[in-house]
């Protein structure tokens, strides 16, 4: 029997045990018998998409990068924000905006492979002071806060932008050095009134929160996001 054969064999059995079971079943199935492989294929696609990134980025210069984590209500959705903004950053062809919806991490610890990928990666970009700003829930950025320096919004945002956000701040604090923090500052935006929820029914402790990394790169760029997050 010819390998193609044997693949096709395999296939038709899977198919055929499974074909009774419901999708929770299924997916539960895949999971214990396959684990191994579904792990190594989602880290072979992972590795792929950086390294497709990391191409794409030598090709062009990136404006603006954000990652949306979370999102499984799919409010944010990357490819119609990028169209709607590049106009508004007078995005040339040698330039590009990067954004990620597809992150996801459990704050109770559930899905490991997929939340360790996610998180590792947020934190990669960071470190290298390639990530502009992260929206995820209150809890994650309450996560990150503990750990991740966080840029003061009052020196983001243009002074008519931040008095008229002022009501959807977040204050926060940087730890200096292990026990000691920074005074309060303004570290988070709440999203419930920008134009992507405002409108959209859905409970406020699914709210979500836009925090701006210290190390962001294009600063200027993430306060016009803002601004047009909030526009009408």
């Amino acid at each position: 029997m010819t390998l193609s054969e044997r693949i096709k064999k395999w296939y038709t059995d899977l198919k055929e045990k499974m074909r009774p079971m419901t999708f929770r079943q299924k997916a539960s199935y895949l999971f214990t018998y396959y684990k191994g492989w579904l792990v190594g294929l989602l880290l072979i696609g992972m590795l792929g998409g950086y390294i497709g990134d990391v191409l794409i980025q030598r090709q062009k210069e990136t404006v603006l990068q954000g990652f949306f984590v979370n999102d499984v209500y799919r409010f944010f959705d990357a490819e119609k924000i990028r169209e709607e903004l590049s106009p508004i950053l007078n995005l040339q062809k040698n330039q590009n905006i990067v954004f990620d919806d597809e992150l996801y991490i459990d704050p109770e610890g559930g899905a490991t492979d997929i939340s360790a990928a996610s998180n590792g990666k947020i934190i990669a970009y960071m470190a290298v002071g390639e990530l502009d700003f992260v929206v995820c829930s209150r809890e994650l950025y309450e996560h990150f806060s503990t750990g991740v320096p966080m840029a003061d919004l009052s020196e983001i945002l243009t002074p008519e932008l931040f008095e008229k956000l002022r009501p959807y701040i977040l204050e926060g604090k940087n730890e200096l050095e292990a026990g000691e923090f920074s005074d309060s500052f303004p570290a988070a935006l709440e999203l419930s009134r920008c134009r992507f929820i405002k409108d959209k029914p859905y409970g406020q402790e699914d709210s979500y929160y836009l925090f701006v990394p210290y190390s962001a790169p294009d600063r200027e760029n993430v306060c016009k996001f803002i601004d047009y997050i909030f526009s009408e």
